[in-house]
Parts: structure tokens; sequence; C-alpha cells
């Protein structure tokens, strides 16, 4: 599967993390795990992650890139939790975040 991503104008890194969070999420949306911890957190980020699980992972993985690269919110957001909790727990989202180089084992895309 390829995602292919489009910006146009003057967009901020939010929004550029917002929709790599959508290749990053690999159907995690749509499954139970991702769903409980919704279910499990009292809010989400904002209007926008209440239309459907996928904009509400995406929503949340710019709350968690932050929250891993400034090491806390700027107000209470334990609400969510359940939700950062699982994004923590899930090597292939974490390392996604952390990473700082590429994977040299990795061979390159050419069309």
């Amino acid at each position: 599967m390829y995602i292919i991503a489009a910006f146009n104008g003057d967009c901020v890194s939010q929004v550029f993390n917002h929709e790599a969070a959508h290749s990053l999420d690999q159907g995690t949306n749509g499954g139970a795990a991702w769903q409980t911890a919704v279910a499990q957190s009292s809010c989400v980020p904002d209007d926008y992650a209440n239309s459907s699980y996928a904009e509400d992972f995406a929503q949340v993985e710019v709350m968690y890139n932050y929250l891993l690269h400034k090491g806390s919110f700027p107000k209470d957001a334990s609400c969510l939790n359940p939700q950062i909790n699982y994004m923590n727990g899930t090597a292939r989202i974490r390392d996604a975040n952390v990473r700082t180089s590429c994977d040299p084992s990795k061979r390159p895309f050419t069309l």
C-alpha cells in the first residue's frame, strides 16, 4: 500500500504530522485495542478527532509526537492517557516518533 500526501499552501508542522500519522496508522484505528483505548479515555484531542477513529488516531499522534519532543503538555491532558499509553506501548509507533535517522537496511524505492 502506498500513501501519497499533497500539501498546498503554508501548512504548519501539525498538519504534516497529522497527515503522516495516517500512514503510520496502518489500520490501527480499526482494531479493538485502539478503540478500547479511545473508549477508556474521557476526552479526545478536538472536535475533528470525534469524526472517526482514523482522525482521532492522527490527532493523538500529533499530541504524542509533541509529548515525546517537548516532555509535557502545556495543560493537563490526562483524560487522553489510555490513547497516549497505547501509542507509547506500540513499538512501531513509538520508534517512528523517536527515530533520528533512516534505516540503512531498507532498500530505496524507485519508480
